[in-house]
């Protein structure tokens, strides 16, 4: 009586000599299988046992082919055996909800900023245009109005253009607060507006960008923003 190794590990037999021969002719068995008779403790190649050199040799020729798994039956499940789990999904980064929900907490503050700085930004220009028409058209300027005064509104045209470029982010960031988009330009529009203190919308600037900063802020609504 002999026992085999097949190629999946699993030890196969004992089995009368006539049947591992059958299984060497059917190719399920060939010289490199390991196979140990009964009674013994080492395994060795199924081509050092003499017996089966015939077989082998009929079956593969001189130089036997590499081994081959006894295609024998496996056994059925049990029906208390565990059936294989289904490998888990990928969670998503964000839950489906979840870009609604911050949408809807950042619309208020989105407007509001955008209303503020667009108010901003239109009188910021208004600006530049008194200080231009009041410069540097040719009519004759009131009594009142000396070389101080001219150059006094000229130095304001640096503070108007700086305002212009915050106003304009401010708008900016308002705009993609509304499509969760850019977090980090956002939140710099909202600090914007809390910075130029010297605009003509100060009041409102600092409440409407400190709004903005709170809710971008929220863990939720950083979170639903895109990558």
């Amino acid at each position: 009586m002999f026992s085999i190794i097949g190629a999946d590990g699993q030890e196969y037999g004992p089995v009368a000599p006539e049947v591992l021969a059958q299984w060497i002719a059917e190719g399920r068995a060939n010289a490199l299988t390991r196979v140990r008779a009964a009674g013994a403790d080492a395994w060795k190649p199924l081509g050092d046992v003499p017996e089966f050199a015939a077989p082998l040799e009929a079956r593969y020729g001189a130089k036997p082919a590499a081994a081959q798994p006894p295609h024998l039956p496996q056994p059925a499940p049990t029906p208390d055996q565990p059936s294989p789990r289904p490998s888990p999904q990928p969670q998503l980064a964000v839950a489906p909800g979840a870009r609604a929900a911050a949408i809807e907490q950042l619309r208020a503050p989105a407007v509001f900023m955008m209303i503020v700085a667009a108010c901003g930004l239109a009188l910021e220009l208004l600006g530049i245009v008194n200080v231009s028409v009041f410069n540097l058209m040719p009519f004759e300027h009131p009594p009142w109005f000396g070389r101080g005064a001219a150059l006094g509104m000229l130095i304001q045209i640096p503070f108007l253009v700086v305002n212009i470029a915050l106003y304009g982010l401010s708008v900016f960031a308002a705009a993609n607060m509304l499509q969760l988009r850019r977090w980090g330009w956002c939140l710099t529009g909202a600090i914007a507006l809390v910075v130029p203190c010297t605009g003509c919308c100060c009041c409102l600037g600092v409440l409407s960008g400190l709004w903005g900063m709170i809710v971008l802020t929220r863990p939720g609504v950083r979170a639903a923003f895109a990558p």
